[in-house]
């Protein structure tokens, strides 16, 4: 079924994409009044057409990054059939009950796989609502598999290890010394970063919001930083890592306490199953 609304056509599936439907009923129910981008299918920010292309994209000669490695780009099954259900709103977020409407219809559709890049930060694996429907899915057959977040590790000199948020590609290790200095927690001084910050781990904690931070570390060419911030969604590709405001005493206490501080940070990293013990 190729579900119609704004901007999307029931005329718009074809053999390739052969189904589009969306599942917003509980966030209109929680607000009547909020105005979605997109009321449809259609994807609203380009990340569900970026990772079905990665799947599932067809072949397309001729590809290039800026001139460098031509060749043909193609996702990795791209002979197979493609159907939608959209489940998360970029106003509205994403809620439990559209998520489970929206994969239970996809296995009433009788899909054969199911790809999900989304995830329930925090939720255990028995309260995960996408490990419940997953493991509904696996009784008839139907295999899925699921986004594995994007992990940094931020490991102290004194032992001390915080998991935080990193979308860093290298694989090498940054160790190195950690500065964290009340002046510069901001990171917002360019001329003091680049005086006290070269060759080190710097730490910024200042504002919700890190976007400004980000900036400027990397326009300074900073060795590495730590943000303090609740805002784990900003995205840098810049050896750096996000921890969350309750891990940064441990990070500053140990930085004051120390003459010496180092720090290692480790990046492209996935954890399974935190709080909870593994299946055998």
């Amino acid at each position: 079924m190729c579900e119609p609304g704004v901007q999307l056509k029931s005329s718009m599936c074809n053999r390739k994409l052969i189904g589009a439907r969306y599942f917003n009923k509980n966030v209109l129910a929680q607000d009547s009044n909020i105005s979605f981008v997109y009321n449809s299918p259609r994807d609203e920010t380009g990340h569900g057409t970026h990772t079905t292309s990665i799947a599932t994209g067809n072949c397309v000669r001729g590809v290039s990054y800026f001139k460098y490695v031509k060749g043909t780009a193609r996702g990795v099954v791209p002979c197979v059939r493609l159907a939608v259900y959209k489940v998360t709103w970029s106003r509205g977020g994403s809620l439990t009950s559209d998520v489970i409407v929206g994969i239970d219809q996809a296995l009433a559709d009788g899909v054969d796989i199911i790809s999900m890049l989304i995830s329930f930060r925090g939720a255990l694996p028995y309260k995960d609502p996408i490990s419940i429907t997953s493991f509904a899915a696996m009784e008839i057959g139907v295999l899925v598999y699921s986004s594995a977040e994007n992990r940094g590790t931020l490991t102290l000199d004194n032992g001390k290890t915080i998991i935080g948020w990193s979308l860093f590609p290298g694989r090498a290790l940054l160790k190195t010394s950690l500065m964290y200095n009340e002046t510069l927690t901001g990171c917002n001084l360019p001329v003091l970063l680049l005086e006290s910050a070269n060759n080190a781990i710097v730490v910024c904690f200042e504002g919700p919001r890190i976007n400004n931070q980000i900036s400027t570390v990397i326009e300074f060419a900073v060795t590495g930083a730590v943000f303090i911030s609740i805002d784990e969604r900003e995205e840098y590709h810049f050896p750096g890592v996000t921890i969350k405001p309750m891990d940064a005493p441990t990070v500053i206490n140990y930085a004051k306490s120390t003459i010496d501080p180092k720090a290692t940070i480790k990046f492209r990293q996935t954890f399974v199953g935190r709080g909870a013990k593994r299946a055998p």
